[in-house]
């Protein structure tokens, strides 16, 4: 069990997730979470493995967002179906529900000033979303759901919507951090170093491949 003087050491290189999430977590025999420096590709004979970073951001230097086009309103209860819209419709292998967002409300990290959503000045309609949670023990921001519309990506809309919630954190955490594929095709990670997210730590999710699963493994290594 990882204690919390180690983990606010090293947050982002003690933990592949938030402290929060971590003590509720159930654990699971069939998954790993390996650091980069422990990782041997010799793991891969029995696990499958999908790389997350995880980063930093001290809360000390936070640029002020602005856009000349899009701009941002704290989301309110009747907002969630849009914010399930953006985040469904971002996501290519992924998708959640009203009943699933809504229960986040009940959870002891749940922050209404920190659900915001983007919209467009021209139509007001929405364009992307951002939700952080807060750890008021720890007093540790996680930034978990920011997601644009792929049709309104390359409008620096992440950028505003990140920035505004490191704002919103500033008031209130000591630190933040967030963890997102490190292999993801939108790139995640040059958006929150941007915004002044720092660090180099890997987390590699290893689950355990079923007997099929390592006999292909092995047939196509001999192809």
């Amino acid at each position: 069990m990882v204690s919390v003087s180690d983990y606010l050491k090293n947050p982002c290189g003690t933990l592949p997730l938030p402290y929060f999430k971590y003590k509720s977590q159930n654990p699971n025999k069939d998954v790993k979470c390996v650091h980069d420096d422990d990782f041997e590709e010799s793991m891969l004979s029995d696990y499958s493995c999908e790389r997350y970073f995880r980063l930093l951001h001290r809360l000390e230097t936070v640029e002020f967002p602005t856009s000349d086009r899009y701009y941002l309103k704290t989301a309110v209860l009747e907002d969630i179906p849009k914010i399930v819209e953006v985040i469904n419709l971002s996501y290519p292998d992924i998708m959640t529900t009203v009943e699933e967002l809504a229960s986040l409300i009940k959870t002891e990290t749940y922050d209404g000033d920190l659900w915001v959503l983007a919209l467009d000045s021209k139509d007001n309609e929405v364009a992307g979303c951002g939700i952080a949670d807060y750890d008021r023990t720890l007093n540790e921001g996680y930034l978990e759901w920011i997601q644009v519309l792929p049709e309104k990506r390359g409008n620096k809309i992440g950028t505003l919507i990140v920035n505004e919630l490191l704002k919103r954190l500033q008031r209130k955490a000591s630190f933040a951090t967030v963890c997102c594929r490190a292999d993801s095709d939108s790139n995640p990670e040059k958006l929150y170093r941007n915004c002044g997210f720092t660090g180099s730590d890997i987390w590699h999710i290893l689950l355990k491949k079923t007997d099929n699963e390592k006999l292909d493994t092995e047939f196509r290594g001999e192809i």
